[in-house]
């Protein structure tokens, strides 16, 4: 069709448009005001950062875009630490290349809410970058917030959630204070953080009478001697570089395969756990003393979830009275001790592979704070691997299942691999067949 021929669009009339604008404010819903407020601050924010901008700055506002800058706000009592916001702006402009000259309306640019309003007024007070710095920091992070973190940190304000998380939350902090705590003062926090526990341990568990320790700095401090002196506690520590003659190691042992197969794929969730599982070992029978701790301690114990899991026979198993049960367990000791011994002695015993055999291999992994990995949440060993040649006394060729080599590994890093029954060898047809051992397979 001719353009010429077509219909020609009626003119709308101005004062039309504005009624019609009108209705449709007025018919509105609340998230659709909502929505159109927030697109006028952007483009207020907009409109402020561009104006606010020289000539020659306006060319870095790109490159800062590109290096993440426009991402990174600060608004007063949010989510970012004024000296956290600091550090990040000041790395994104060192990479974008951006002069002292040029930063000043950058970063005045990426403040929100009544920050931005204070920067826009001190805006004639700042000759140079670096006096908006000392400004910002005097207001921001100046000397009563700086003292009240140093009050939480010397004196403790914990209340509940992740004791992790707030211990690596105020590790964090502390770097921020301009005055720098000393280590000895760290030395102090920590210690008196032990002794308030110990306190709390001896009012509602018992006083022990003596506490064994390895030979950190905090348990040599006079904070945590004093404590035990007035508590008439004897201080016990351990060989020097000689973790296993401290029996805690052993109980961390069992604990941290407990965390890998409730955290293996979360590592930082490891101390949400610890309530659960402290409460599963103190209610289950150990090894050593052949007896549930919290039985030997109060005299009684409570279920726990591995109770759940496994289908006990009907009926409750005589126990013996608490009398009986400290014998028991401390004839269980003794014996386990023997043995320990014994093991100890014949420990030098050469540990051979032949060619053919199924191995495992010792992991070493690697802690990585940017990843949220802890070294001691993963898997210890991988494999299985296969002993395809021996190279030395202490070191073998291993392949993979695959058929590829995977270089010489000491003997050291090596375990058998035990292959696990099948679910038919457990099943027993009558009963006059023997009970089944894994030592058969």
């Amino acid at each position: 069709m001719n353009d010429k021929m077509a219909p020609k669009k009626p003119k709308a009339n101005v004062n039309e448009e504005n009624s019609l604008l009108g209705s449709l404010d007025e018919s509105e819903s609340p998230q659709c005001s909502e929505l159109k407020n927030m697109v006028n601050n952007l483009a207020d924010d907009f409109k402020r950062l561009q104006t606010s901008l020289s000539e020659g700055s306006r060319q870095y506002v790109g490159l800062l875009r590109d290096l993440g800058g426009h991402t990174l706000t600060f608004v007063p009592n949010g989510p970012v630490h004024p000296m956290n916001f600091l550090r990040k702006i000041m790395h994104i402009l060192d990479e974008a290349g951006v002069p002292e000259t040029a930063r000043l309306k950058l970063v005045t640019g990426c403040l929100r809410g009544s920050a931005a309003e204070w920067a826009e007024i001190k805006e004639d007070s700042f000759d140079s970058f670096q006096s908006f710095i000392d400004a910002f920091m005097d207001r921001y992070w100046g000397f009563k917030e700086q003292r009240a973190l140093y009050y939480e940190i010397k004196y403790g304000k914990f209340r509940s959630g992740s004791r992790a998380d707030y211990v690596l939350q105020m590790a964090k902090l502390a770097s921020f204070l301009t005055d720098k705590i000393s280590e000895s003062e760290l030395v102090r926090a920590t210690a008196r953080s032990i002794v308030n526990k110990l306190e709390r341990y001896f009012s509602e568990i018992l006083t022990p009478e003596a506490v064994l320790s390895d030979n950190g700095t905090q348990f040599h401090s006079a904070v945590y001697i004093k404590c035990l002196a007035e508590k008439g506690v004897k201080s016990i520590y351990t060989s020097v570089y000689f973790p296993s003659d401290n029996p805690t190691e052993r109980m961390n042992r069992g604990i941290g395969r407990l965390l890998r197969c409730f955290c293996s794929t979360k590592h930082t969730e490891w101390a949400c756990v610890l309530p659960r599982i402290e409460h599963c070992l103190n209610n289950i029978v150990h090894e050593s003393t052949g007896q549930v701790p919290a039985m030997l301690m109060f005299g009684k114990s409570e279920p726990n979830d591995i109770f759940k899991l496994i289908d006990y026979p009907p009926g409750n198993p005589p126990t013996p009275d608490w009398t009986s049960s400290l014998q028991l367990a401390s004839n269980n000791l003794r014996s386990k001790a023997r043995k320990r011994k014994e093991m100890f002695e014949n420990k030098n015993k050469a540990i051979t592979f032949t060619v053919g055999d199924s191995v495992l291999v010792k992991t070493h992994p690697i802690s990585s704070a940017a990843n949220a990995e802890i070294r001691k949440l993963f898997v210890r060993f991988d494999g299985p691997y296969v002993v395809s040649r021996i190279v030395g006394p202490n070191s073998y060729m291993l392949k993979n299942i695959e058929g590829v080599n995977v270089g010489p590994q000491n003997i050291r890093n090596l375990k058998l691999y035990k292959r696990c029954p099948t679910p038919d060898q457990f099943n027993i047809e009558s009963s006059e067949k023997n009970v089944f051992s894994l030592h058969d397979s």
